[in-house]
């Protein structure tokens, strides 16, 4: 399991590693051993990978998130955000299973213990990868973890208590889980009927679902009409000085088109940076799929050259817009 979260989110790793001290401290030296090789073999993967990429392509790869590193985080979100009530709710949920398993484990509940102590160090060790970008799409699956387990602590706590009769235990755990999901689906109304209302793209047998989709369905089916299979597509910002954001998942949708460039994610310091080489890339496309949607997403107002601008105002004619959404193919 460590391995396979390794191959996930190579990021995962410390808190992979970290929260299996506690489970293997209390099982036998023939456990841990298999625990050690599943997680080299499974992580060795890695190495398979490198060799098929290649050096100079890492080397590139590591420059790149080097570069954006800085201008990719976020700042952290006013204390009364859903983002920073989760985050620090996550924490504290996250402490308090570390302590409680502690208490546990120290009483010689070698079972409930540990787990609760693994449980909340893997939540902890996950911390400092979502302060990095603190809003409300790395909190959530930060929160994840110890919020859906505290319904099941919550029981596993009201169990211990020696003066309940069995029927209060089973009254006062129905109550706590309550509250717990209260608190965890406050206003759950207005997010499920969100819910109901994605609009999903598709094309033949693959979907994307996204809650602000309409502009980029537009833009997907007209293409879809109008493109040869094999045509090369680039999907991006409208500003090419910037590179906040980009609707990656159209390359997913649109598989009968070749990417145009190396740049299908686009980050801050990367593609907008001097000598990136999307400008000449740009020279080679067909299609361009261009946004605003993403304009915001960042703090960072550094701005690169402008001469991939200049490839779309030279090169290419717009052939629709819809909802900040513009489909450009070659002028002629």
């Amino acid at each position: 399991t460590g391995g396979i979260a390794m191959l996930m989110r190579f990021d995962f790793a410390l808190a992979a590693l970290v929260s299996a001290v506690p489970l293997l401290a209390v099982v036998s030296w023939r456990a841990r051993a298999w625990y050690g090789a599943g997680v080299l073999v499974t992580a060795g993967i890695y190495a398979a990978h490198l060799a098929l990429v290649g050096w100079t392509r890492l080397e590139r790869l590591l420059g790149d998130l080097s570069a954006a590193s800085r201008a990719r985080r976020l700042p952290l979100a006013a204390l009364d955000t859903e983002p920073a009530y989760l985050l620090a709710l996550g924490v504290v949920v996250s402490l308090g299973f570390i302590a409680l398993g502690a208490v546990l484990w120290r009483r010689g509940d070698r079972t409930s213990g540990p787990v609760l102590v693994a449980l909340g160090l893997f939540s902890c060790a996950l911390v400092p990868w979502t302060m990095f970008r603190a809003d409300i799409l790395h909190v959530r699956p930060f929160a994840l973890v110890p919020l859906s387990m505290l319904p099941a602590v919550a029981l596993l706590v009201v169990g211990l208590l020696p003066r309940f009769s069995p029927r209060r235990r089973a009254i006062a755990g129905v109550a706590v889980t309550g509250v717990v999901a209260l608190l965890l689906f406050d206003n759950y109304e207005a997010k499920l009927e969100r819910a109901r209302d994605l609009r999903g793209l598709r094309t033949a047998e693959r979907g994307f679902y996204d809650d602000d989709s309409v502009g980029a369905r537009h833009a997907v089916e007209r293409l879809r009409t109008i493109a040869r299979p094999g045509d090369r597509l680039f999907v991006g910002m409208k500003d090419l000085r910037r590179a906040e954001y980009g609707p990656t998942y159209m390359y997913f949708l649109l598989r009968e088109l070749e990417p145009a460039s190396y740049y299908m994610e686009l980050n801050p310091g990367t593609a907008n940076r001097e000598g990136s080489g999307l400008a000449d890339e740009l020279r080679q496309a067909d299609w361009l799929i261009l946004t605003t949607e993403y304009d915001f997403r960042h703090d960072s107002t550094e701005l690169g050259p402008s001469e991939p601008n200049e490839v779309v105002r030279d090169d290419f004619c717009l052939r629709f817009d819809s909802g900040g959404y513009f489909l450009y193919g070659r002028c002629g």
